[in-house]
This record gives C-alpha cells, sequence and structure tokens, in this order.
C-alpha cells in the first residue's frame, strides 16, 4: 500500500552532484597546477596564452566530468546504509527538520 510518497530524481538517487563537486574541488587544484606549468612551458610563444587557457580548460573540465560519471555509478552516499532496504523494496522517508534552537 502506497501512500503517494514521491520517488527520488535520478541526481538526489546517485552520487552525481556529491561526486562531481568533490572533483571539482580536485580540478580546480589540477588547474592552477597545469596552468602554472603551462603558461611557464609557452612563455614567449605567440600562441601561449591560448594554449594556457585550453590546457586549464582540459584541466578543469575532465575531472569534473569524470566525478560525475563515477557519481552516477554509486548510490548517494546518504542513501548507502539504507541499500539493503530499499533493493527489498522498502521505502526511506527524509524530514527536513528545523532547529528549534534556531532563531528565524
Amino acid at each position: 500500500m502506497k501512500h503517494h510518497l514521491n520517488n527520488l530524481n535520478f541526481l538526489k538517487e546517485t552520487g552525481t552532484i556529491h561526486s562531481g563537486e568533490r572533483y571539482f574541488i580536485i580540478s580546480v587544484i589540477l588547474t592552477t597546477v597545469v596552468g602554472f606549468f603551462t603558461y611557464n612551458l609557452l612563455e614567449g610563444h605567440p600562441a601561449g596564452g591560448i594554449g594556457t587557457v585550453f590546457a586549464g580548460l582540459i584541466a578543469l573540465g575532465c575531472p569534473t566530468w569524470l566525478g560525475g560519471m563515477i557519481g552516477t555509478s554509486s548510490d548517494d552516499y546518504r542513501l548507502k546504509p539504507c541499500h539493503e532496504h530499499i533493493q527489498q523494496g522498502g521505502a526511506v522517508v527524509m524530514v527536513d527538520v528545523n532547529n528549534p534552537a534556531e532563531k528565524d
């Protein structure tokens, strides 16, 4: 008997966003390192600036994309403890509750 509970959408069910964010942080650090070395390597070359920007975009985009792809193949980190229960057809209800000590 179901009481009209909403199913999770794809992004909330999988770890796509969480994993993508973690790999984005890694890619920002990687972009800084790649940009520094590319700029020094191509210093004085006519296409040095464009090459540095292109290398930075690749260093920023690839790990972020990879993190999202890794996240799509795994459950959300908040749902992992309930994975067996969900696989057996059970339901998990997540409720956001404000802290009563918190003043609006």
